[in-house]
């Protein structure tokens, strides 16, 4: 039922009916909008934590290519003291060391010139 029409008809009293029929079509209309939002939130929602899920795989998953085919990892020793190294650091010794353009600092291409290094050398 629609509303009557035309100009302001503030001095006619409506329906019961009237009032009711309108009511619950606006009523119908609302749920139906809102069912529409929250299934669109809620696939939403599903794709985030599928993709999170697969995210989540994808960083703890061990692969060989990672080094990590099994057993303990190999530890290296620091090759001034014998502590574990935790990084490795240029010698100086190539005879074909390159310069940083922008820094200046000296570097090898051969990786036989970095030595593992522990943290306090």
């Amino acid at each position: 039922m629609r509303w009557p029409s035309g100009g302001c008809d503030l001095d006619r009293a409506l329906n019961v009916d009237e009032i009711a029929a309108a009511a619950a079509c606006t009523r119908r209309e609302g749920t139906h909008g809102e069912q529409r939002m929250t299934t669109l939130i809620a696939s939403i929602t599903l794709i985030h934590v599928a993709a999170f899920v697969i995210m989540i795989l994808i960083r703890v998953r061990r692969t060989e290519g990672d080094g990590t085919a099994g057993g303990s990892a190999l530890i290296t020793p620091c090759a001034v003291c014998g502590e574990p190294a935790t990084r490795r650091s240029y010698d100086g010794l190539d005879p074909n060391e390159q310069r940083d353009p922008h820094t200046g600092r000296p570097y090898s291409i051969n990786m036989a010139h970095y030595q593992p290094l522990c943290a306090v050398h």
